[in-house]
């Protein structure tokens, strides 16, 4: 989960470009062919998504205000790869060329060091996740995964009950955790049944404690 205060330097650049409204369940899709334009989120949410040759398709990460993409310096590793991202709510984006992105960095040493701490974020998250694959179990990836959405996500429903904002199936959770549906499926079960989790539709609603306690 990428989630970046925003910064003066990084806001007062991108609203500079031209503002627009993703609606929720529109896609931008970007290729490495096609980095011409960055884009930043104001308010709202993106699934950011890898679309490999065979149509496949992999949840990276939740991305929401403050964070901006694609990512031109770490193109390298999306070579040959579709990346997509579906607005997971009503959002509010600001678009800025590429080539004035570098431009600004060039000039605007607070600029380059908001930019660097956002890189550095995506790469811890990125290996964190790579660690979580390695081994670890099912039960301990999603629980880490549900502990971070319930802190940054969750809205009260009573004392003890949070409600995840942003809509996740079980597929996405797998996609995210490199885990089977199927055994996120019973993971979400067993945890319904001990009072951690309740499922509707696409939203959790988790007890905080409980989890904490898993």
């Amino acid at each position: 989960m990428i989630s970046n205060p925003t910064t003066p330097a990084l806001s007062a650049f991108f609203h500079n470009g031209d503002v627009r409204t993703v609606k929720q369940g529109q896609t931008i899709v970007i290729t490495e062919q096609d980095m011409g334009q960055m884009f930043y989120i104001d308010q709202g949410y993106f699934k950011a998504s890898i679309v490999h040759k065979d149509g496949q398709k992999n949840v990276l990460n939740i991305l929401d205000a403050g964070c901006f993409f694609p990512l031109p310096d770490l193109e390298s590793i999306w070579k040959n790869m579709t990346l997509s991202y579906e607005a997971v709510a009503d959002t509010t984006i600001y678009v800025v060329p590429t080539e004035g992105y570098y431009q600004e960095r060039l000039s605007n040493f607070e600029f380059e060091e908001a930019v660097h701490d956002f890189y550095a974020l995506q790469i811890w998250d990125m290996t964190q996740r790579s660690k979580m694959r390695q081994g670890d179990t099912v039960h301990n990836m999603l629980t880490a995964r549900l502990k971070f959405l319930a802190y940054r996500y969750g809205k009260p429903v009573d004392q003890k009950l949070v409600r995840i904002s942003v809509p996740l199936n079980e597929t996405d959770l797998a996609d995210w955790i490199a885990a089977e549906p199927k055994s996120v499926r019973q993971e979400l079960s067993t945890m319904s049944k001990a009072g951690v989790v309740q499922v509707d539709g696409d939203f959790l609603i988790v007890d905080k404690a409980a989890l904490s306690n898993t």
